[in-house]
Protein backbone atom coordinates (compact mmCIF):
# COMPACT_ATOMS: atom_id res chain seq x y z
CA UNK A 1 0.00 0.00 0.00
CA UNK A 2 1.33 3.31 -0.72
CA UNK A 3 2.15 6.31 2.24
CA UNK A 4 -0.55 8.44 1.14
CA UNK A 5 0.24 11.31 3.42
CA UNK A 6 -2.43 12.98 6.03
CA UNK A 7 -5.02 14.72 6.29
CA UNK A 8 -6.95 12.68 3.82
CA UNK A 9 -10.44 14.09 4.00
CA UNK A 10 -13.70 11.92 4.02
CA UNK A 11 -16.41 14.07 2.87
CA UNK A 12 -18.63 12.04 0.86
CA UNK A 13 -23.06 12.12 1.28
CA UNK A 14 -23.51 9.14 3.53
CA UNK A 15 -23.83 5.86 1.93
CA UNK A 16 -24.35 3.60 4.81
CA UNK A 17 -27.74 3.23 7.14
CA UNK A 18 -26.74 6.02 10.32
CA UNK A 19 -27.57 4.06 13.71
CA UNK A 20 -26.64 6.74 16.08
CA UNK A 21 -25.69 10.26 16.46
CA UNK A 22 -23.54 12.45 18.37
CA UNK A 23 -23.20 15.87 18.57
CA UNK A 24 -20.08 16.49 17.59
CA UNK A 25 -19.36 17.35 13.53
CA UNK A 26 -15.98 16.74 13.13
CA UNK A 27 -14.30 13.33 13.23
CA UNK A 28 -10.24 13.12 14.28
CA UNK A 29 -8.69 9.21 13.16
CA UNK A 30 -4.98 8.40 13.50
CA UNK A 31 -3.09 5.61 13.67
CA UNK A 32 -1.06 3.53 10.88
CA UNK A 33 -1.91 0.83 8.63
CA UNK A 34 -4.92 -0.55 10.02
CA UNK A 35 -6.22 3.31 9.90
CA UNK A 36 -5.18 3.62 7.09
CA UNK A 37 -6.25 1.30 5.44
CA UNK A 38 -7.82 2.02 1.77
CA UNK A 39 -6.46 4.16 -0.97
CA UNK A 40 -10.81 5.14 -2.06
CA UNK A 41 -11.89 7.94 -0.59
CA UNK A 42 -15.27 7.96 -2.42
CA UNK A 43 -17.12 6.23 -0.05
CA UNK A 44 -16.62 3.97 3.38
CA UNK A 45 -13.95 1.48 3.20
CA UNK A 46 -11.80 1.68 6.40
CA UNK A 47 -13.09 1.56 10.38
CA UNK A 48 -12.66 5.97 9.94
CA UNK A 49 -15.52 5.44 6.81
CA UNK A 50 -17.68 3.42 8.29
CA UNK A 51 -17.56 5.54 11.61
CA UNK A 52 -18.54 8.42 9.68
CA UNK A 53 -21.34 6.87 8.42
CA UNK A 54 -22.41 4.98 11.23
CA UNK A 55 -22.68 8.25 13.57
CA UNK A 56 -23.42 10.72 10.94
CA UNK A 57 -20.40 13.17 10.96
CA UNK A 58 -20.07 15.95 8.94
CA UNK A 59 -16.56 15.53 8.02
CA UNK A 60 -13.74 13.00 8.89
CA UNK A 61 -10.00 14.58 8.69
CA UNK A 62 -8.29 11.24 8.55
CA UNK A 63 -4.39 11.54 10.06
CA UNK A 64 -3.20 8.39 9.13
CA UNK A 65 -0.46 6.87 7.25
CA UNK A 66 0.91 3.60 6.29
CA UNK A 67 4.15 2.65 8.22
CA UNK A 68 4.45 5.06 10.97
CA UNK A 69 4.78 4.33 14.78
CA UNK A 70 3.51 6.14 17.61
CA UNK A 71 5.36 9.80 17.97
CA UNK A 72 3.82 10.30 14.08
CA UNK A 73 0.69 9.56 15.70
CA UNK A 74 0.84 11.51 18.45
CA UNK A 75 2.22 14.31 16.11
CA UNK A 76 -0.46 14.04 13.62
CA UNK A 77 -3.34 14.87 15.79
CA UNK A 78 -1.97 17.81 17.74
CA UNK A 79 -1.23 18.72 14.21
CA UNK A 80 -5.02 18.48 13.23
CA UNK A 81 -6.34 20.21 16.09
CA UNK A 82 -4.16 23.21 15.20
CA UNK A 83 -5.29 23.28 11.65
CA UNK A 84 -8.83 22.40 11.57
CA UNK A 85 -11.24 23.17 8.74
CA UNK A 86 -12.79 26.63 8.54
CA UNK A 87 -15.82 27.09 10.81
CA UNK A 88 -14.92 23.90 13.02
CA UNK A 89 -13.49 24.13 16.73
CA UNK A 90 -12.27 21.84 18.81
CA UNK A 91 -15.55 21.63 20.41
CA UNK A 92 -16.79 20.27 17.61
CA UNK A 93 -14.04 17.06 16.94
CA UNK A 94 -14.49 13.91 18.13
CA UNK A 95 -10.57 12.30 18.39
CA UNK A 96 -10.43 8.47 17.83
CA UNK A 97 -6.89 7.08 17.74
CA UNK A 98 -5.41 3.41 16.97
CA UNK A 99 -2.00 2.99 17.89
CA UNK A 100 0.22 1.05 16.17
CA UNK A 101 3.57 -1.42 17.00
CA UNK A 102 6.11 -0.50 19.62
CA UNK A 103 9.09 -1.49 17.73
CA UNK A 104 8.50 1.20 14.83
CA UNK A 105 11.63 3.77 15.60
CA UNK A 106 10.90 7.14 14.19
CA UNK A 107 12.97 10.21 14.84
CA UNK A 108 12.43 14.06 13.04
CA UNK A 109 14.49 15.09 10.49
CA UNK A 110 16.88 17.31 10.99
CA UNK A 111 17.16 20.40 8.89
CA UNK A 112 20.32 19.80 7.89
CA UNK A 113 19.75 15.96 6.83
CA UNK A 114 19.33 16.12 3.20
CA UNK A 115 17.99 12.55 2.80
CA UNK A 116 14.49 11.63 1.75
CA UNK A 117 12.25 11.67 4.15
CA UNK A 118 9.88 8.32 4.80
CA UNK A 119 6.48 10.91 5.55
CA UNK A 120 5.81 14.14 6.98
CA UNK A 121 3.00 16.11 8.43
CA UNK A 122 2.97 19.93 7.87
CA UNK A 123 6.64 20.96 8.30
CA UNK A 124 7.77 18.78 10.20
CA UNK A 125 9.36 15.83 8.66
CA UNK A 126 10.43 12.30 9.93
CA UNK A 127 12.55 9.04 9.62
CA UNK A 128 12.36 5.26 10.29
CA UNK A 129 14.61 3.21 11.02
CA UNK A 130 14.40 -0.15 9.80
CA UNK A 131 13.66 -2.61 12.67
CA UNK A 132 16.47 -4.58 13.21
CA UNK A 133 18.37 -1.79 14.38
CA UNK A 134 16.99 -2.42 17.42
CA UNK A 135 19.11 -3.56 20.23
CA UNK A 136 16.88 -4.62 23.43
CA UNK A 137 18.42 -1.60 25.41
CA UNK A 138 16.93 0.49 22.30
CA UNK A 139 13.63 -1.50 22.28
CA UNK A 140 12.90 -0.69 25.89
CA UNK A 141 13.52 3.18 25.42
CA UNK A 142 11.51 3.14 22.41
CA UNK A 143 8.59 1.19 24.26
CA UNK A 144 8.88 3.45 27.34
CA UNK A 145 8.27 6.38 24.40
CA UNK A 146 5.60 4.83 23.01
CA UNK A 147 4.17 4.62 26.24
CA UNK A 148 5.02 8.73 26.62
CA UNK A 149 3.34 9.27 23.56
CA UNK A 150 -0.02 7.50 24.49
CA UNK A 151 -0.17 9.35 27.94
CA UNK A 152 1.04 12.46 26.30
CA UNK A 153 -1.56 13.01 23.65
CA UNK A 154 -4.45 12.06 26.58
CA UNK A 155 -3.17 14.72 28.66
CA UNK A 156 -3.02 17.29 25.81
CA UNK A 157 -6.48 16.12 24.97
CA UNK A 158 -7.95 16.34 28.05
CA UNK A 159 -6.74 19.92 29.11
CA UNK A 160 -8.02 20.95 25.58
CA UNK A 161 -11.87 19.50 26.81
CA UNK A 162 -11.52 17.71 23.40
CA UNK A 163 -13.39 14.13 23.12
CA UNK A 164 -11.62 11.14 22.35
CA UNK A 165 -10.89 7.66 22.54
CA UNK A 166 -8.44 5.11 22.03
CA UNK A 167 -7.92 1.79 20.21
CA UNK A 168 -4.69 -0.41 20.09
CA UNK A 169 -4.53 -2.39 16.27
CA UNK A 170 -3.80 -4.89 18.68
CA UNK A 171 -3.83 -6.78 21.96
CA UNK A 172 -0.35 -5.38 23.46
CA UNK A 173 -1.37 -3.87 26.88
CA UNK A 174 -3.80 -6.63 28.60
CA UNK A 175 -4.12 -10.35 29.02
CA UNK A 176 -4.01 -12.05 25.40
CA UNK A 177 -4.78 -15.20 23.96
CA UNK A 178 -3.27 -14.92 20.42
CA UNK A 179 0.63 -14.14 19.88
CA UNK A 180 0.83 -11.15 17.17
CA UNK A 181 2.49 -12.09 13.93
CA UNK A 182 4.79 -8.90 13.30
CA UNK A 183 7.33 -8.53 15.56
CA UNK A 184 6.70 -5.64 17.79
CA UNK A 185 6.86 -6.73 21.72
CA UNK A 186 3.79 -5.98 24.20
CA UNK A 187 4.25 -3.19 27.11
CA UNK A 188 4.22 -5.84 29.79
CA UNK A 189 7.80 -6.62 28.69
CA UNK A 190 9.00 -3.34 29.32
CA UNK A 191 6.93 -1.70 31.76
CA UNK A 192 6.27 -1.83 35.84
CA UNK A 193 3.16 -2.12 37.25
CA UNK A 194 2.20 1.24 38.17
CA UNK A 195 2.97 2.46 34.78
CA UNK A 196 1.13 -0.21 33.42
CA UNK A 197 -1.73 0.76 35.23
CA UNK A 198 -1.68 3.91 34.19
CA UNK A 199 -2.03 3.48 30.52
CA UNK A 200 -4.53 0.65 31.10
CA UNK A 201 -6.76 3.19 32.75
CA UNK A 202 -6.88 5.84 29.63
CA UNK A 203 -10.47 6.02 27.74
CA UNK A 204 -9.67 2.85 25.62
CA UNK A 205 -12.91 1.62 23.78
CA UNK A 206 -11.02 -2.33 23.40
CA UNK A 207 -9.62 -3.68 26.39
CA UNK A 208 -8.31 -7.48 24.77
CA UNK A 209 -9.45 -9.67 22.14
CA UNK A 210 -11.38 -7.41 20.81
CA UNK A 211 -8.89 -5.07 18.81
CA UNK A 212 -8.77 -5.21 15.60
CA UNK A 213 -5.57 -7.94 14.63
CA UNK A 214 -7.49 -10.31 17.87
CA UNK A 215 -10.95 -9.40 15.98
CA UNK A 216 -9.81 -10.72 12.36
CA UNK A 217 -8.38 -13.33 13.62
CA UNK A 218 -10.90 -15.00 16.14
CA UNK A 219 -13.41 -14.29 13.48
CA UNK A 220 -11.60 -16.12 10.31
CA UNK A 221 -11.75 -12.71 8.46
CA UNK A 222 -7.56 -13.68 7.85
CA UNK A 223 -8.68 -16.25 5.73
CA UNK A 224 -10.61 -14.69 3.24
CA UNK A 225 -9.10 -14.45 -0.57
CA UNK A 226 -8.78 -10.34 0.04
CA UNK A 227 -6.82 -10.52 3.12
CA UNK A 228 -3.63 -10.03 3.11
CA UNK A 229 -2.57 -12.50 5.95
CA UNK A 230 -1.87 -9.65 8.22
CA UNK A 231 -4.12 -6.54 7.49
CA UNK A 232 -7.98 -6.98 8.54
CA UNK A 233 -9.80 -6.92 4.88
CA UNK A 234 -12.84 -4.85 4.16
CA UNK A 235 -15.39 -7.19 5.34
CA UNK A 236 -13.91 -7.08 8.64
CA UNK A 237 -13.12 -3.79 9.14
CA UNK A 238 -17.01 -3.05 8.65
CA UNK A 239 -18.25 -5.83 10.83
CA UNK A 240 -15.45 -4.41 13.58
CA UNK A 241 -16.57 -0.82 13.54
CA UNK A 242 -20.36 -2.19 13.80
CA UNK A 243 -19.83 -4.55 16.62
CA UNK A 244 -16.91 -2.92 18.93
CA UNK A 245 -16.06 0.16 17.66
CA UNK A 246 -19.64 1.94 18.11
CA UNK A 247 -20.76 -0.05 21.21
CA UNK A 248 -17.49 0.64 22.64
CA UNK A 249 -17.79 4.94 22.04
CA UNK A 250 -21.49 4.16 23.42
CA UNK A 251 -19.84 2.48 26.49
CA UNK A 252 -17.93 5.60 27.03
CA UNK A 253 -20.69 8.09 26.24
CA UNK A 254 -19.72 9.73 23.27
CA UNK A 255 -22.12 8.32 20.70
CA UNK A 256 -25.85 7.34 21.66
CA UNK A 257 -28.27 4.69 19.54
CA UNK A 258 -30.58 6.15 17.19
Amino acid sequence: MDKILPPKWLQWQPQLEQTHFTDKKLLITAGGSYTASTEWFEGPASWPGYLKDFAGFELVMDMSCVSVGNMFIHDSVRWALDNLPPGYTKDDCLVVVMWTALHYFEQTQKPEDTGKPAYSIGNRKYVRWNDDYLSGVDLAMWVKQGAYHIQSLAEYLEQENVAHSFAYYANLLWNYRLPVMDTTCRFDNYLDEQHLSELRALPWLCTGDDSLYEYAWLNDYMELEDSDGYHPPLECNFDWSKNILVPGLVRQGLLTSK
